[in-house]
């Protein structure tokens, strides 16, 4: 007989609080968006939307266990987007901010 489906004991898939992005961010990473490395917090944004960044420019510092890492622009271009504020969670792989 097939077990029964229980409801997994995890958060709201909603968060909890409202970002302060004006639009919805990206479930996958395209080409130009910057995507968080590993599951940490958003020490600090470096950047601003309409800011000019080089490839390798550092453009966020995450923090994962008690490490600091430093994200880097994978494209030159201009910041269009930042989905994250500082003190914000990320997961692996959540886009932070869109280059241009």
């Amino acid at each position: 007989a097939p077990k029964p489906k229980r409801a997994a004991p995890s958060a709201p898939s909603a968060p909890s609080t409202p970002s302060a992005a004006p639009t919805a961010a990206p479930t996958a990473a395209g080409p130009g968006t910057v995507a968080a490395p590993m599951t940490g917090t958003v020490k600090q944004v470096l950047v601003a939307v309409g800011d000019q960044v080089n490839a390798g420019d550092q453009v966020v510092i995450t923090e994962a266990m008690k490490m600091d890492i430093e994200v880097s622009a994978p494209t030159g271009g201009t910041v269009r987007e930042i989905f994250v504020a500082n003190g914000d969670p990320a997961k692996e792989g959540q886009p932070l901010l869109r280059i241009e």
